[in-house]
């Protein structure tokens, strides 16, 4: 008897194990679905942010490119700004020049209005002489 007890023991102690071991099971399987489950959320929240990298790039895209219009629309009036401001230059070169000219023709037609005038005066005084040699009563 002594055999059988020695056999009942162990065969509860091997079912004693067997239970442990089909917790341990349990709990394990348990961990393993929880760490699958957190390994789908953060497959999930990559996607998510996948699909947010996907959109910012396509909006840095389109700024990108408002970017270089707006740079190639100032370079536009930069350059027609020189160009102005070179033809005011220009302009403002002949007007200096000019300016004498205008001084020297302005003065010019003075005399030539003054002689006119002092002509016509001249002229006029000369005939009324005349007018008063003729009709000394007057």
């Amino acid at each position: 008897m002594h055999h059988q007890e020695i056999l009942r023991k162990d065969l509860s102690d091997k079912k004693a194990h067997i239970t442990i071991l089909r917790r341990q099971h349990t709990q394990v399987y348990n961990d393993i679905n929880g760490v699958v489950s957190d390994i789908r959320a953060t497959e999930e929240a990559i996607a998510r942010l996948e699909a947010g990298l996907d959109q910012k790039k396509a909006q840095l895209a389109q700024y990108e490119d408002v970017r270089k219009g707006l740079q190639l629309q100032s370079g536009n009036i930069s350059k027609d700004f020189c160009h102005t401001l070179y033809a005011c230059e220009g302009i403002r070169r002949e007007i200096i020049a000019a300016a004498p000219v205008e001084a020297e023709l302005r003065r010019e037609i003075e005399e030539q209005v003054r002689a006119a005038h002092e002509k016509k005066l001249s002229t006029f005084k000369s005939r009324l002489k005349s007018l008063k040699l003729m009709n000394p009563d007057a």
